[in-house]
């Protein structure tokens, strides 16, 4: 609507909240209206957009508190894996819950999950950023469900299928939330998944690749779990080796506490498939360095660099090392 200065007005949008309709004997209703008025700074390019995932939010909260407060997040928790089951509590039957949030069971859906990038949040603005999330979700996908679980919230978008539209929104709204609420996240985008009842172990998934990604910022600030999973399954390898001493080669351990430098070169020289040159460009040293060492390396370890199950051996500790270090 147009500014009406005589009045104090600036100018303003508005858009109809309406409920749902259920089936055919029960239309759309229409349960209010939301305003927002232009501020200090013009209304943003996508506020109309952003306006309208209001409306389907709001619309939705004011059902979820009207009939069953908590029902509505509980079922997607419960969707994700995430709720606690007890002895009162009924096992999960995805047809049912699908049929409560109003979306299918069947056909692909994508799960995204989100994760700060730092650990600096607080519970305030954590409330919030998922909150915005929601918002951002219902103006991209109106059947858009999320859950959060500590500093992770999850998106699950029912019947599609990940594509460059999934991909252009998860990076707009990483963009978009670090220029509003200084917030910097990582997301991991799994699909597709193969209907609803497929969502929890998918939820496992995602979170195997963020946990992953908090130790190896290499991965980017979006990544599918095919992407990640050369990334995710040697990084639990090395964990799993680097909680067990008797995993790594003594004459490993020896080596990085006596000689530091060998075992950088060491590192370096397996990193680099044995290619000299490569290593040494690494180690911004010269070639001969590089084989002087590695002579040096195989006379006191008493083995051969030239046996693959050694190098293998001795990369897995040297990394697990790197780890504890």
């Amino acid at each position: 609507m147009a500014e009406r200065p005589e009045l104090g007005l600036r100018p303003r949008l508005a858009i109809g909240i309406h409920q749902p309709g259920v089936g055919a004997l029960r239309p759309p209703v229409f349960a209010g209206t939301i305003w927002v008025q232009q501020g200090s700074q013009p209304l943003a390019d996508d506020a109309e957009e952003m306006l309208r995932g209001a409306a389907v939010l709001a619309a939705r909260i004011m059902s979820r508190l009207a009939t069953q407060p908590n029902t509505h997040a509980l079922r997607v928790q419960q969707l994700l894996g995430l709720a606690e089951l007890n002895a009162t509590t009924a096992p999960v039957d995805v047809s049912t819950i699908a049929r409560e949030l109003g979306v299918a069971a069947e056909g692909n859906a994508t799960l995204i999950g989100f994760d700060t990038a730092e650990n600096r949040d607080t519970a305030v603005r954590h409330v919030r950023l998922v909150d915005v999330m929601a918002l951002s979700a219902s103006a991209f996908r109106h059947d858009a469900q999320v859950a959060a679980n500590g500093s992770r919230i999850y998106v699950l978008l029912p019947q599609t299928t990940t594509g460059r539209a999934v991909t252009s929104w998860v990076r707009g709204t990483i963009s978009a939330l670090r220029a509003e609420l200084g917030v910097a996240l990582r997301a991991a985008i799994a699909g597709p998944v193969a209907g609803l009842a497929e969502v929890n172990p998918a939820r496992v998934e995602v979170d195997r690749v963020l946990e992953s990604a908090e130790r190896h910022p290499i991965l980017g600030q979006v990544t599918s779990l095919a992407e990640a999973r050369t990334t995710v399954l040697l990084d639990e390898i090395v964990t799993l080796v680097g909680t067990d001493q008797r995993l790594v080669d003594p004459r490993i351990r020896d080596l990085g506490a006596q000689d530091p430098v060998l075992a950088q070169t060491l590192r370096a020289y397996l990193d680099a498939f044995g290619d000299i040159g490569a290593a040494a460009r690494s180690l911004q040293v010269h070639p001969n360095t590089v084989r002087y060492r590695i002579r040096r390396i195989e006379q006191l370890l008493s083995t051969s660099l030239g046996d693959p199950d050694v190098r293998l051996l001795f990369s897995l500790g040297l990394r697990a090392m790197e780890r504890t270090a």
